[in-house]
């Protein structure tokens, strides 16, 4: 495929969007007692900026600060200790019940301490069954990350694992119910630990701990310690009590066996396995779109089957063991992402609505609970009894994200606090969740006033929180006292946006309380030093741009990851694609970014059997056009480029005259090479992790970077837009900021 480079100028308005992390100074105290608060924006999975509240002492020239609001990313209960894991960007804590207090875990790294705040998915923790060992990722390269194993008993981490994928938004590993053994994941591929080898000090060299060519999301455990996990055309499974012997003959010997055929080959990247070890059931999903639970022992026509649109994906399934259950589907419509629950009932999928009689409210989250299903809400949380269709209980706190059933009831995380909902119906406040107003008393204690009115009191010790009736006492809501001030230092480094300072006026001194996390790996910044499209001073300003030709099997994820780290982006479409996809097209005009056109069919321009003159490329223009006019009642912006960006200069002067201006690309990011194309140097086939370190080594400002966003008739092991999210996020840890092609034509071309 032949790809050229063409420059124009254009007049455009520049337009930065990009995600943040900014703090903001609340209150300082005569006693030096100081709060301030986070603002993170386009991080998580949030459209509003999350808040967390930090609270502090300035004691002689060193700051001791803690985190007093715990805004849950992930959760764990282990009823073995009674304690609830909380794990969210600035480290992981633990809510001990029996004490009634939230600590931070010691000798974990975390934003406190130093350590990166992280813009990725977090890597999620995993605690083993009998409680002894906590197991978490911390990042060594965009792509890859050690593996730590944490003794819970001596608050001490080891780590065990190098360079293991990344995997973010995915389980760091998965435990053995016996706890002997965990499954990870590393070059795509899954291997064991034996917790007894490692106390032991003769764990097998890793390559002898080979499973499968398998990605860990699409294996699990069941009770009795068997492995299963779907490859090729078969669902495979292995037992911890073979993995010594048959790694030691691993030459003749492999881990698994077969035990069920598929319905069809699974493909680790768009295929997803849920295996529900309660009722030995499965639900397979197909290319994200259709899902099918799956019982080898029955025949599969009677497998239940739900359709799902190209516009929507599949996030999270659980059965209880009589086969009831529910999945969550995430959807795009209307340029909006949403969720939507399906019911898993007498082998049927039934939309939420059904049961309920009613349109839900915006649904956040579910969790399955001794054949209870709870809802979480924007309206607050909801327990229905799946078999018989009623609901259990009901609460109104506003915003619940997420529940968690413990042995006295039910956490309740709402947007601004965690509610203890006991077994008599009652709620109990335990500590904040977020804050965006506070105080601190005459008696330095953090003071909440929330969107209600409502008054809480923090008690600093044990982070939990008071409702009062009133407070008539003075609450110091300002960042200075009569020798000091709490102030923010500008930094625009990266994501981070500043650092929180203690300035002592009557010398100037200044201290850190807050400092720039230390970098896990090196930033991939360019050298612009004598780069004659770069203006001294600017920023690191870059273009991306979408190529829709034929299908566009990952328009969802990127859509979604566009969303989520609010960049804007340009869309090229050509007629193929409007005509075999509307519902996307339509989607795609919705999205904060420039649609373009990519002519009507992807036909080559440098052959013979064309004739291009003026008169084809406006009509092939223009037919793109009105097809897209007619699916979304829009234009396209005035920029185009031809198929496989072929140009000549009569090409580019016939577009100009149909009104569309010549687009090329400066960073292609290879994502379109056939495995099997023997016209392409083999070299070039690389797998994501290649691509994605190509992509850094060689971006610099001002470039315009090319990607695919379907399979287009390829042929590939891995697709790169399933990893768009790890491409942003890196591209914006290392400083740069997004504009339209528009923009960087009129800024940085000749």
């Amino acid at each position: 495929m032949n790809k050229y480079f063409f420059n124009l100028i254009f007049l455009f308005t520049p337009i930065f969007i990009f995600c943040k992390l900014q703090f903001e100074c609340l209150a300082l105290d005569d006693r030096n007692t100081f709060l301030f608060h986070s603002s993170e924006d386009g991080i998580t999975t949030r459209n509003t900026p999350e808040t967390s509240l930090f609270y502090g002492k300035m004691y002689d020239e060193t700051p001791e600060v803690q985190a007093i609001s715990f805004r849950p990313e992930h959760l764990i209960y282990n009823r073995n200790s009674e304690c609830v894991f909380i794990q969210n960007r600035f480290g992981i804590f633990v809510y001990m019940q029996n004490e009634n207090a939230v600590r931070a875990l010691p000798n974990i790294p975390n934003f406190l301490s130093g350590e990166e705040y992280s813009i990725y998915d977090l890597c999620k923790i995993t605690i083993s069954p009998n409680g002894r060992y906590l197991l978490y990722k911390k990042a060594v390269s965009p792509t890859r990350a050690d593996i730590f194993l944490y003794d819970l008993a001596s608050s001490q981490p080891a780590l065990i694992i190098n360079a293991a994928d990344r995997c973010p938004g995915e389980t760091v590993a998965k435990w053995s119910p016996d706890s002997s053994h965990f499954i990870y994941q590393k070059n795509n591929k899954i291997y064991y630990f034996s917790i007894a080898n490692y106390s032991q000090n003769r764990q097998l060299e890793e390559s002898w701990r080979f499973i499968a060519n398998a990605k860990l999301a699409n294996g699990e455990w069941t009770d009795d310690n068997r492995f299963i996990w779907a490859e090729k055309e078969a669902i495979w499974e292995c037992d911890t009590a073979s993995f010594a012997a048959k790694s030691i003959y691993s030459n003749y010997l492999q881990q698994g066996k077969a035990t069920a055929l598929l319905p069809y080959p699974f493909q680790q990247q768009s295929h997803r396995l849920f295996f529900f070890h309660e009722s030995s059931q499965m639900l397979l999903v197909r290319n994200n779109g259709a899902a099918m639970l799956f019982n080898p022992n029955t025949p599969l026509k009677s497998s239940a089957y739900l359709q799902l649109g190209i516009n929507m994906r599949v996030k999270k399934a659980e059965m209880n063991r009589n086969g009831s259950g529910a999945i969550l589907v995430k959807i795009l419509e209307n340029g909006k992402f949403g969720n939507a629950l399906f019911i898993i009932k007498s082998n049927m999928f039934v939309p939420l609505s059904e049961k309920l009689n009613s349109e839900p409210p915006q649904i956040n989250d579910f969790t399955l609970h001794d054949g209870t299903l709870l809802i979480s809400t924007s309206d607050g949380a909801i327990a229905l009894n799946i078999e018989t269709d009623e609901i259990v209980w009901q609460t109104k706190q506003k915003e619940v994200r997420k529940i968690l059933p413990i042995t006295t009831g039910h956490l309740l995380f709402a947007k601004d606090a965690a509610w203890l909902r006991n077994r008599n119906g009652d709620l109990q406040p335990l500590f904040l969740c977020s804050a965006p107003n506070a105080g601190i008393s005459e008696n330095s204690t953090p003071i909440i006033t929330d969107a209600e009115g409502n008054i809480w009191e923090i008690d600093v010790n044990t982070c939990m929180i008071k409702q009062l009736s009133s407070y008539q006492g003075k609450i110091i809501t300002e960042p200075r006292n009569f020798k000091a001030r709490l102030l923010t230092r500008e930094i625009k480094k990266s994501f981070y946006q500043n650092v929180v300072c203690f300035k002592e006026t009557s010398n100037g001194k200044q201290i850190d309380v807050i400092k720039e996390g230390k970098l896990n790996y090196t930033l991939y910044q360019p050298e612009i030093k004598g780069d004659l499209h770069f203006k001294a001073g600017e920023k690191y300003e870059i273009a991306l741009m979408f190529d829709c030709l034929r299908s566009g099997e990952g328009i969802f994820e990127i859509a979604e990851a566009l969303n989520r780290y609010k960049v804007c982006a340009n869309f090229f479409l050509n007629g193929d694609f409007i005509r075999n996809s509307p519902v996307l097209t339509r989607e795609i005009s919705l999205l904060d970014a420039e649609i373009c056109n990519l002519f009507d069919n992807n036909i080559n321009f440098s052959g013979d059997a064309y004739t291009i003159d003026k008169t084809f490329i406006r009509q092939g223009l223009s037919c793109a056009e009105e097809n897209y006019f007619a699916v979304t009642g829009k234009n396209f912006a005035p920029y185009w480029h031809s198929p496989s960006f072929i140009y000549n200069t009569s090409i580019v002067q016939y577009g100009l005259d149909s009104g569309y201006k010549f687009v090329s690309y400066q960073l292609d990011s290879m994502d379109w090479i056939d495995k099997n194309d023997r016209n392409v140097n083999s070299r070039y086939y690389m797998n994501n992790e290649k691509l994605i370190l190509r992509l850094l080594q060689n971006l610099k400002p001002s470039q315009t970077v090319l990607f695919s966003t379907g399979f287009n008739g390829t042929e590939r092991d891995e697709w790169l837009f399933e990893d768009i999210g790890t491409i942003l996020c890196e591209m914006q840890r290392s400083g740069y900021t997004f504009s339209y092609v528009s923009s960087i034509l009129n800024r940085y071309r000749r």
